[in-house]
């Protein structure tokens, strides 16, 4: 008999060991399948990211990318493709039904929300919080249920601000040019002028037959060999640290020192008129960056390079760039 009740509370403890099981699975989001595809579609032809009642449009047709109120602004077409491509397909770390409220998962009233158009039809992407190992966002996708922890890399493309889709290079490379000894000359440079607002005179620079650019104005002054070696250079890697405004009303322009610049460069190259002003330092500081951040982290936050806000040609847009990308500020010539 005893032997009997053994047994039978055993069971009993077996018994009630499932049911706590189930009960703790049923309260816990199931995780399905490893990375598992959580929604894949065709190439999507508009994304429009919306945000604290803000909102900007991506789209891409004829293979001619367009960025909602940019106009002639340079585009970064490498962050359009990673937007369009995470808009095409995500991957999901992890897919459930949600136990709870999708208040809980920041995808009662989504921060961000993101309208995908493709060519017959549309979905929206709501991007709630983050998971508590920061590794993933909750995403939920209209008209489904399930839940999708999906990667940061995958959902870091949707979270850029509409500013950071500018391209920062700020004259396009022109394909350099060799000489007959195989050294760089000056890469379709033809002209370069130099005005700045502490001299009278500007200084006029053209290309000879080989493409060594000297002075022709004033006639006393000549390029020394380091001075021609930024000259033929700079334009090629000249590259905004960000952009400062985008549209820049009349005003802007003018608290920006741009109507009556420190300096205006110009470059004609390969045909092609660059004319860029250089203004008051901006409020952008861009410091120097150390590779062992906790051995030189003092002196790199001491090391601070003024920036200075830039505009080019009739391009409705400000930039901040770094003093070190200006040469000409500081350029000198032998008399």
């Amino acid at each position: 008999m005893k032997k009997k009740k053994k047994v039978i509370f055993i069971y009993l403890i077996i018994l009630i060991t499932l049911v706590i099981s189930i009960i703790i699975l049923n309260a816990t989001p199931q995780k399905t399948l490893e990375n598992q595809k959580y929604y894949s579609y065709d190439n999507p032809l508009k994304v429009t990211i919306i945000s604290d009642n803000k909102s900007f449009s991506i789209s891409h047709k004829d293979n001619i990318w367009e960025v909602s109120e940019f106009g002639k602004i340079p585009i970064n077409e490498s962050f359009c493709t990673m937007l369009f491509n995470s808009a095409k397909s995500l991957d999901a770390q992890n897919v459930f039904n949600p136990p709870n409220n999708l208040s809980d998962y920041g995808l009662e009233n989504p921060k961000i929300n993101v309208k995908i158009e493709f060519d017959k039809h549309s979905t929206t992407l709501k991007i709630g919080n983050m998971n508590p190992d920061k590794t993933a966002y909750y995403c939920l996708e209209e008209f489904k249920n399930e839940i999708a922890l999906v990667p940061v890399s995958q959902i870091s493309p949707f979270l850029k601000e509409h500013f950071q889709y500018a391209n920062l290079n700020l004259i396009p490379y022109s394909g350099k040019k060799l000489d007959q000894d195989g050294n760089w000359i000056s890469g379709g440079i033809t002209k370069c002028k130099i005005e700045k607002s502490n001299s009278k005179t500007p200084i006029e620079i053209t290309a000879d037959n080989d493409g060594k650019l000297n002075i022709i104005n004033p006639s006393n002054l000549k390029v020394k060999e380091d001075t021609r070696i930024q000259l033929e250079n700079s334009p090629f890697t000249l590259a905004a640290a960000d952009i400062y405004t985008i549209n820049p009303s009349d005003a802007t322009i003018e608290s920006c020192g741009l109507n009556s610049p420190q300096a205006t460069i110009t470059y004609i190259i390969d045909g092609e008129t660059y004319t860029f002003k250089i203004g008051h330092v901006s409020d952008s500081k861009q410091y120097s960056h150390s590779d062992d951040d906790n051995m030189h982290q003092k002196e790199s936050e001491n090391t601070v390079h003024k920036s200075y806000y830039v505009i080019i040609n009739d391009i409705p847009a400000i930039y901040s760039v770094s003093e070190s990308n200006l040469p000409w500020l500081n350029m000198s010539f032998d008399a």
